[in-house]
């Protein structure tokens, strides 16, 4: 198990001692002794994934560790810390003088402590680990008798002590995902959690298994159970046991502890709302539950097949309303644009994609449906322009990032929603389009346009304008306006190299850059 499994001297030393009082206190769900060989390449880190996804804590010992007996103590230490110890019988497990060390001293807390073990045999027959009968178990005994004596015959006992109990065996299961989940189910059923104080409250019990019976007896379709009570009288260790008697029995179990002060939606400084993990992973789930048989149909599409399978639908032409989306080849890109075209009611955009070394030129026919597009953002974004039919009447944020734009559209647009326009690493962009219609415009950030000779003279009439970034815009070479710029409160010019000209005025303006330019 241990990242050095073999040591080829080691002194005798005795196993650690366990507590003569009383059982050490509990930081584990579960302790998990398996052969790194045999199980690190998928398997484990599959289970891993499922107990924290579970929220189990498990203690797995399979990185950051410092080699040989110093390791031991620590060891020992979440072997007894643990609820329930997970045995992973594999080829090579009997290879391992530390798994069998590690087997000795669960069985230990076992017979001590009243500890919770289950085995789980993986690709090896339950009988082979018994009886050390295969060829893999007989070698690696024969070899570790010759090394460590008499010891020998701890471990054996150990092993067929362990190996006798109930356990999952692998080959009963079509694929490791089942078997996982069948290695998940089981410890969630073994692992019982009494809060502190649970014993202290009369008649908790009784109300456990009303509530519990409401639960199981109750229509599918309950959605919510509301415990009510004056503080103090018990509602959240009340909640808490029903919880952790009853999370096995569902796919899916969420706690949300303790949230009477924290914020489960949040917004930023920038305006971007962000909620809870665990609410988040919630809400996913109840999307999914929706539409178990066909994943297409879901309100909310998160896996790239699913959504390119739903775009082919002609029906979906008017219903979709959002994407956000991360692409990875020319090929998945094209067809993603293709379809969006088509998308007449769509009102938020969201494209991350790698750079790509060439442009991607679309053949002409499809015209962009959407009129009621209120977000637009893509990084690297390929295209020379935006499609000439581009309404943008309701848009509110552009952010084109380090894109291949040469121009964002010809003429004048009705932009009076618009309020950010973000096109920073355009570096071929040569020129900006009348934006006079941009009357609510607040933020327009067009750093390392490298391309780009001039500023058009709309944007120096737009009331709201607050911030104005044109850093590293190497082409400009003149800044130049009488119109005063009411609301302007950040101008950034620096390292624009070419600039010889500058006048702007502004009441408002609290910072500006300069540093790099032909200015200072």
């Amino acid at each position: 198990m241990r990242q050095s499994e073999e040591l080829n001297s080691v002194e005798e030393k005795p196993m650690w001692a366990m507590s003569e009082s009383k059982a050490p206190q509990i930081k584990y769900d579960v302790f998990v002794s398996f052969r790194g060989e045999d199980t690190r390449r998928g398997f484990l880190s599959h289970l891993i994934d499922a107990f924290q996804s579970r929220k189990i804590k498990a203690f797995v010992d399979d990185k950051n560790l410092k080699k040989g007996e110093e390791i031991w103590p620590s060891l020992v230490a979440a072997i007894q810390g643990s609820s329930i110890s997970l045995i992973i019988f594999s080829q090579n497990y009997a290879s391992s003088r530390w798994c069998l060390e590690e087997l000795q001293t669960v069985l230990e807390c076992k017979e001590k402590y009243g500890r919770t073990v289950i085995p789980v045999f993986y690709n090896i027959e339950p009988t082979d680990v018994r009886h050390q009968s295969s060829e893999c178990y007989e070698k690696a005994f024969a070899e570790h008798e010759e090394k460590y004596g008499t010891k020998v015959q701890l471990w054996r006992g150990a092993l067929k002590k362990i190996a006798d109990i109930s356990g999952i065996d692998s080959s009963k299961f079509l694929g490791d995902a089942d078997f996982v989940k069948e290695i998940v189910n089981l410890v969630l059923k073994k692992l019982v959690k009494h809060p502190v104080n649970s014993k202290r409250l009369v008649g908790i019990d009784h109300k456990i298994a009303t509530i519990t019976s409401w639960i199981r007896k109750g229509p599918q379709h309950t959605h919510l159970i509301g415990i009510w009570g004056m503080g103090g009288i018990g509602k959240t260790t009340l909640a808490e046991e029903i919880f952790n008697k009853l999370q096995h029995e569902y796919e899916v179990a969420f706690e949300l502890e303790r949230l009477k002060d924290r914020a489960l939606i949040t917004t930023s400084e920038d305006n971007i709302v962000s909620m809870h993990d665990s609410l988040q992973e919630m809400a996913w789930e109840v999307v999914r539950q929706k539409s178990i048989e066909d994943p297409r149909s879901c309100s909310w599409l998160w896996d790239l097949d699913d959504i390119n399978e739903a775009l082919r639908k002609e029906k979906v032409n008017e219903v979709v309303r959002s994407i956000k989306i991360q692409l990875s080849t020319f090929e998945e890109l094209k067809f993603m644009l293709c379809e969006i075209y088509k998308l007449s009611r769509l009102k938020f955009l969201e494209i991350s994609m790698s750079y790509l070394k060439n442009p991607l030129t679309l053949a002409e026919g499809p015209q962009f449906s959407a009129t009621e597009l209120r977000y637009l953002s893509c990084d690297h974004f390929p295209l020379k322009s935006l499609p000439e039919n581009f309404s943008a009447e309701k848009l509110v944020i552009l952010k084109l990032k380090w894109g291949r734009m040469e121009k964002l559209w010809d003429g004048v647009k009705n932009l009076v929603n618009l309020k950010q326009v973000d096109l920073r690493g355009s570096k071929k962009l040569k020129w900006l389009p009348d934006l006079s219609k941009a009357t609510n415009l607040e933020v327009l950030l067009l750093g390392d346009c490298h391309s780009l000779t001039k500023v058009d003279p709309s944007i120096f009439s737009l009331p709201k304008l607050e911030k104005l970034e044109l850093e590293f815009c190497k082409s400009l070479s003149k800044l130049i306006s009488d119109s005063p710029l009411c609301s302007l409160s950040y101008l950034n010019l620096g390292w624009c190299k070419k600039l010889r000209e500058f006048s702007l005025i502004s009441q408002n303006l609290k910072e500006l850059k300069l540093q790099g330019t032909k200015i200072l």
